[in-house]
């Protein structure tokens, strides 16, 4: 993992403005970026991690964010993993209140996989949509853990997008 080290200033911009491209020597596809940041010269505490997504060259690369980050905890002054904040933050439901048979919930799928041949992408695979039916409502009136019953996985590629959907038992139509 390469650690970068970044002003306070540069790192609001990344978060408030969604700027994703930084300079970064020695860092390629798909690698880990631990962004540092600082004030001055002084570590505020606050750790980023990103990925890098694109290799601009002449080492600029465009990077996605994780929806974590690492802050020390004032109680016991050890850094620990939070959830960030804002279009970064981990997506949250909440389940219907009222008697129910079926929900579901749609993932923006911010976070694809993105599948590559060499240097050359090839397809992006994202999760769209979870539906929970079945047992699952049952599962979440009890606090169990609950499955979802359908997952749609979106794929995109060069020929276009398509969505699949898959059951517990298999792929349905």
């Amino acid at each position: 993992m390469i650690e970068v080290q970044i002003g306070s200033g540069m790192m609001e911009k990344i978060l408030g403005e969604g700027l994703r491209v930084l300079m970064a020597q020695g860092v390629g596809e798909g690698e880990q970026v631990r962004l540092t940041e600082l004030n001055g010269d002084e570590a505020t505490g606050r750790t980023f991690y990103a990925r890098v997504m694109h290799d601009m060259g002449d080492g600029v690369v465009q990077i996605d964010l994780a929806p974590f980050m690492e802050a020390v905890n004032e109680e016991t002054g050890k850094p620990e993993r939070i959830p960030m904040a804002g279009e970064f933050s981990n997506e949250k439901y909440v389940t219907p209140s009222e008697e129910w048979k079926d929900w579901q919930c749609a993932v923006k799928g911010e976070r694809p996989i993105w599948i590559y041949k060499g240097i050359k992408w090839i397809q992006e695979i994202s999760l769209s949509k979870l539906f929970f039916g079945g047992p699952s409502p049952m599962e979440f009136a009890m606090n169990k853990m609950a499955p979802p019953h359908t997952l749609h996985v979106k794929i995109q590629a060069q020929g276009g997008e398509k969505t699949f959907k898959y059951s517990i038992a298999g792929e349905v139509a």
